[in-house]
């Protein structure tokens, strides 16, 4: 996969300089969501199986990416998130690999099964690379959860107002660039 955010890039690994700078691009390893509608231990999309890969950029870029690969022979994008997208503009460079899972009361409408969601950290501002000591970022502090399958903002923990979708946490100083764990208050 490669997104033509980054066609820029190309011309400069063509010429495959000699260099101590590296030219970033889709450098998050990639994390799987399944689903074996039937259990049966083989994934065919006829069967209502799912495959969907999200992909984020690292040091690349400021974005996630989803595709679904239920049919390999006929993948598919699902959907692009970046701080330019409606409840994410504390996003910085996406650094942070996704975790899928499911939250309770978040459920499929129509059947009532819970849906799978993404949970990830805001990800890094590269105002922390430089020596000393880091000062307060301007972007990347903060949590966010959004459906696996649309990509929509579910909730968000970082220093923007209170909404519907966002937990307001003033003091949220730093980035988020690294994993979330997932713990269950209900043991």
């Amino acid at each position: 996969f490669f997104p033509k955010e980054l066609a820029g890039i190309l011309p400069e690994r063509r010429r495959n300089d000699i260099t101590n700078d590296h030219v970033y691009g889709m450098d998050l390893t990639p994390v799987a969501y399944t689903y074996d509608s039937n259990r049966d231990g083989t994934l065919d999309s006829s069967d209502g199986d799912k495959v969907w890969a999200y992909l984020g950029m690292r040091r690349g870029g400021k974005a996630y990416y989803a595709l679904d690969l239920s049919n390999p022979d006929s993948p598919s994008f699902m959907w692009r998130i970046d701080k330019n997208t409606t409840g994410f503009g504390e996003l910085g460079q996406s650094w942070s690999e996704p975790v899928v899972t499911t939250i309770p009361g978040y459920v499929d409408g129509t059947t009532g099964v819970r849906k799978p969601v993404l949970i990830f950290g805001a990800g890094y501002d590269t105002g922390k690379d430089a020596s000393g000591v880091g000062a307060a970022d301007s972007e990347g502090r903060g949590l966010f959860i959004v459906d696996a399958e649309t990509g929509a903002l579910i909730w968000s923990v970082t220093p923007a107002l209170n909404s519907a979708t966002n937990l307001n946490e003033p003091g949220l100083l730093h980035s988020v660039p690294g994993g979330v764990t997932l713990l269950a208050r209900d043991a």
